[in-house]
């Protein structure tokens, strides 16, 4: 067998020469030139090596173990001496099944990594077949069964949270936070008086583990059960990974069971890896793709949750591998019992606090607001279980959230591509089935999902041309006479899809019937029964637009990219309504976020918060401060000189562009422009580029993932990220990673917008400005205190933001004053002309203030 060798690469004489030297041994054993490299390791056969330094030799790519590849299946190892992580990574591998290195053997081409990770996998003691590993180390809760009854809330909270207390012991370099404390003490409150409470905490307040501790303390006391909801999985991962392992280092709290939840999507679906690995045995994936799916057959084999988010995959072998409820046979499916989806949600059952996120807590919602889906074939709510603690994270993005859960949506192009996929399934199970059912008989059906599916296309068509408006990215309400024609049309579409799934569930009842089982009958029946679920999904979606409008609006949305395709969806207007009526049963329910306060004369600035989140008038309101000190660390600009902004105007764009280039050359790296529109994103950039020199520019397209350009933008020193809407908010980019930001235009909605514009009128039942002032204008406000908030992270930061939008200090404007005065404490606006502003950036360059 090889051996592990480590190689250091360094220049001498102009020539590149590569230091080789033994696991075991520390002098060098041998020192060559890097093109010498080929003849010595082919007489070596399997030997592994690993490279401290630059891989710019092409060989040396082909024959390196690549550390990223088993810091990102295996673990992520803490040590900063690479002899100690080979160990590791060797140790960690030998206890994975013997019989693995076949598949190894089949699917890693480089040569490097395929002979380490055989060197480590052949000297298991393993012998069971490897198959039987796949998902072995999934973690399962038990229920606790005692509470702590003895546990004073009150006294504990303050023992973790006051200057000197256990928080400040468990956290390196922590800082004593009142607002901190005083959050954890509201909180306790609440709890204690099974009442509601919305919150207001700063930026910098340490919030997650301020409403974590006293929830956690409280169902350990007990035996009730929180769920706590965020608005990304990212900030899901990171309240698991980070913020509990906290918590279990407190007095009690070591026991502390808790589970995150996302949707089927994010899980592996072990029936799916074992198909892939299939085509992989086979020489029916590429190169990359093969040595990927190694890493994750590795992975399977030590995950205790089965999430796949961690993993950096590309998104076809995501797609390929991961589950979804089209294709998920429930408890059908052999692989059931370990089911990573379906372990976690019984681990929620189990746990004291489940982590969800927003879309996750109105999927929940919805399922028991409709008395449970009778497809799912599962008990109302057992998404989550019966809980008694609701902790809303980033509360600001519940109405977003309960907008895209609760809205139905229907696409006849995309309904046309699942017709197809079904006629196909349906001709090849036919083609299978003839040779064992009536050939007559299989024709009628043959027949009759052929009229069907002419009789869909038909009233498709006229779907398509009563829908109107041809032009791309268009949005239209239907009005009541409008709706008297397109509702009947797409009743009769899913009249008509009833046709399609009749035949597709005679075609899985014959194929069930066949006795001789094979693979072939198997996939054919998979295949139907995922299309099937599909085409219900259709159905369910049509039968959601067409059933009732009241307190909804029904609309069309054309896409930008595709002409020929539209949505009509069907949107509830009353979220307030809706939002009072979501989990009744739940006592306590917190919300909290840095931005739910917004000003307003002669009322305690909730208002609003308590239109989007359905609470009534008397629930607790509190807003708290901040440690930051924004008299000293922020600094607001507004150039008066510039023209009033005005939609679509080219002099109001030269000029903001203008000032941008400006002020970027000045500053340098560490800056952000937000835009709320893509157009002007593009035209600014096309305008400006040229003259930003050698800076690194990140340009957020729509479909691009805000966190690769983040991950850029940080390891650039030079960088400055052009963004729209996603980097309004959840962008943490502490010190010298972002010190500029300029912000375009105000981040208004259009208020022609059909969901905006029914809700304008829905709160404004006297009059549109009453809507205007009451939704329309806070709206923006709370939006803009989000992309504010990305400039100053900690208490160290300084940051310049420049608002180009002079509306903003315009006492004309009725939203002005409104605006200003919702700030944070101590952000001074300074109005002066664009060449002060400058000047002002040249001198605090020079300062080193950024």
């Amino acid at each position: 067998m090889g051996e592990i060798l480590l190689g250091n690469i360094f220049k001498r004489n102009a020539k590149t020469k590569i230091s080789l030297r033994r696991i075991s041994q520390n002098s060098p054993f041998v020192s060559m030139n890097i093109e010498d490299l080929p003849s010595f390791f082919s007489e070596r056969g399997e030997d592994c090596l690993f490279v401290d330094g630059p891989l710019d030799s092409e060989y040396i790519q082909k024959i390196a173990v690549d550390e990223g590849y088993l810091r990102s299946f295996l673990f992520q190892s803490e040590s900063k001496d690479l002899r100690t992580r080979i160990h590791e990574y060797r140790k960690a591998l030998e206890k994975m099944p013997a019989g693995l290195s076949s598949v190894v053997e089949k699917t890693v081409e480089n040569g490097g990594l395929r002979n380490f990770l055989l060197l480590a996998i052949r000297e298991s003691e393993f012998l069971d077949p490897w198959e039987d590993y796949v998902l072995s180390a999934l973690k399962r809760n038990e229920r606790r069964e005692r509470g702590n009854s003895r546990i004073n809330l009150q006294k504990t909270v303050k023992l973790v949270f006051s200057e000197g207390g256990l928080l400040q012991d468990s956290m390196k370099g922590y800082e004593f936070r009142q607002e901190q404390l005083m959050t954890a003490l509201e909180i306790v409150e609440s709890i204690e008086r099974d009442s509601n409470l919305m919150i207001e905490v700063g930026t910098g307040t340490g919030k997650s583990i301020a409403y974590l501790a006293p929830v956690a303390y409280a169902c350990i006391s007990t035996l009730n059960q929180a769920v706590v909801s965020t608005r990304t999985r990212i900030l899901q991962d990171q309240l698991f990974k980070k913020d509990v392992e906290v918590l279990k280092t407190f007095p009690n709290l070591d026991d502390l069971r808790v589970s995150v939840m996302k949707g089927r999507e994010r899980y592996l679906c072990v029936r799916k890896l074992f198909e892939v690995v299939n085509l992989a045995l086979n020489k029916m994936l590429d190169e990359e793709m093969s040595t990927e799916l190694s890493g994750i057959l590795i992975w399977s084999m030590i995950t205790g949750d089965g999430d796949l988010d961690p993993l950096p995959l590309k998104e076809e072998m995501r797609r390929m591998i991961s589950g979804n409820r089209f294709d998920c046979t429930r408890r059908l499916c052999p692989f059931f019992e370990i089911c990573p989806y379906y372990v976690q949600r019984e681990n929620a059952k189990c746990s004291d606090i489940v982590i969800t996120n927003h879309s996750f807590l109105f999927s929940e919602a919805n399922i028991r607001l409709s008395d449970g889906d009778a497809e799912e074939q599962e008990d109302i709510g057992t998404l989550l279980p019966g809980f008694k603690y609701l902790v809303v994270d980033e509360a600001h993005e519940l109405e977003a959230s309960l907008t895209q859960a609760m809205s139905y949506r229907f696409e006849p192009y995309e309904l046309a591509g699942t017709v197809r996929r079904l006629i196909k399934s349906v001709r090849d199970s036919f083609g299978f089935l003839k040779r064992h059912f009536d050939e007559v008989f299989l024709r009628k059906l043959w027949t009759k999902l052929k009229e069907a599916t002419a009789n869909l296309d038909k009233q498709s068509t006229e779907l398509v041309r009563v829908a109107g408006s041809p032009e791309s990215g268009s949005r239209t309400t239907f009005t009541g006479k409008e709706l008297e024609v397109i509702i009947p049309l797409l009743i009769a579409i899913s009249d008509t899809l009833q046709t399609h799934v009749y035949i597709g569930t005679q075609t899985m009842q014959m194929l069930d019937d066949v006795e001789d089982r094979s693979e072939k009958i198997d996939g054919l029946e998979a295949e139907v029964s995922r299309i099937l679920t599909e085409t219900r999904e259709w159905m369910k979606q049509i039968a959601g637009i067409t059933s009732s409008q009241e307190s909804r609006i029904v609309y069309l949305s054309r896409f930008e990219r595709r002409a020929d395709s539209f949505s009509i969806i069907s949107s509830p207007v009353e979220n307030d309504t809706l939002m009072a009526s979501i989990f009744p049963d739940v006592s306590v329910k917190i919300f909290i976020s840095a931005t739910l306060w917004v000003y307003s004369r002669g009322s305690d600035g909730f208002n609003y918060a308590r239109r989007i989140l359905g609470t009534s008038s008397n629930n607790e309101a509190v807003r708290l401060g901040t440690s930051f000190d924004y008299t000293q660390q922020l600094k607001f600009f507004v150039p008066v000189d510039l023209p009033d902004y005005l939609p679509n105007s080219l002099t109001y764009l030269e000029s903001a562009s203008d000032i941008t280039l400006n002020a970027l050359k000045i500053v340098g790296g560490g800056s952000m422009v937000l835009f709320t529109s893509y157009e002007d994103m593009k035209w600014t950039l096309s305008r400006i580029s040229g003259g930003l020199g050698d800076m690194s520019i990140h340009i957020q397209d729509r479909e691009d993932s805000p966190t690769t350009i983040l991950a850029d933008h940080v390891n650039s020193e030079k960088s400055v990220i052009f963004g729209a809407r996603a980097f309004w908010e959840g962008v943490d980019l502490p010190g010298e990673q972002l010190k500029l930001l300029i912000v375009y235009k105000l981040p208004f909605e259009r208020p022609d917008e059909p969901l905006i514009e029914a809700r304008i009128k829905h709160y404004g039942k006297r009059s549109f400005v009453e809507g205007m002032n009451k939704y329309y204008y806070p709206k923006m406000i709370t939006a803009f205190r989000q992309g504010l908030g990305r400039l100053i992270r900690t208490r160290s930061d300084h940051g310049v933001v420049i608002v180009i939008d002079k509306r903003i200090v315009d006492p004309n404007r009725v939203y002005s004053k409104k605006l200003l005065a919702s700030l944070p404490v101590g952000a001074s606006v300074q109005a002066i002309g664009s060449s002060q502003i400058l000047r002002e950036l040249r001198r605090l360059k020079r300062e080193k203030w950024i």
